[in-house]
């Protein structure tokens, strides 16, 4: 498989060769591990009968993605290996597969955690993150039991945004700026 990037009205696209020539990749579908280290994507949602090239909002996957957002606005989610990067690239907030949502610094290791959920291991998966409209953050599995509450639901004004910011606190800010819950994780 042939990849190469491409950019139309200033975004950014990856192109993925697929015997019929190059087209543009929609969504990562599911990542699966290959031998060894190496990790490949398995990509859906390709179209080759359109002319032009929309961009389609993603979040970062820990596999290879370009533009990695550093925050989530209402009615977002973060699925299962998906995560937000702080601007300056020290801090990630990461959904794992086990349904805990973790705060990184630097690299993804249990000794680099700032600050989590405490939610691995209960519900089912597969597990997300969701900024939901009421302004609550909540993690859910997959019957859409809530495994963790930020409690923020009805605060402040419509819609809410989480954002990883680069001091290393994760908040959830309402329309108006006001901070309505955070990590507590900010770090100097």
């Amino acid at each position: 498989m042939v990849k190469r990037q491409a950019s139309a009205q200033g975004a950014s696209f990856q192109l993925v060769n697929r015997k019929k020539g190059f087209w543009p990749v929609n969504r990562i579908q599911k990542i699966l591990q290959k031998t060894r280290s190496e990790i490949f994507c398995e990509y859906g949602s390709l179209s080759s009968s359109s002319s032009t090239i929309a961009p389609t909002p993603q979040l970062h996957s820990t596999s290879s993605a370009q533009s990695i957002p550093s925050q989530l606005i209402g009615h977002a989610e973060l699925k299962e290996n998906d995560y937000l990067l702080s601007n300056n690239g020290g801090y990630r907030a990461y959904m794992q597969g086990d349904g805990n949502f973790v705060l990184y610094v630097g690299p993804l290791s249990k000794s680099n955690a700032l600050w989590s959920s405490k939610t691995a291991g209960r519900g089912y998966p597969p597990y997300r993150l969701w900024v939901q409209g009421d302004n609550n953050l909540v993690v859910y599995d997959v019957h859409s039991k809530a495994l963790w509450s930020s409690g923020t639901a009805g605060k402040g004004t419509k819609p809410a945004r989480l954002i990883m910011q680069d001091d290393g606190n994760l908040v959830l800010y309402d329309a108006s700026s006001r901070a309505l819950w955070s990590s507590k994780t900010a770090r100097s």
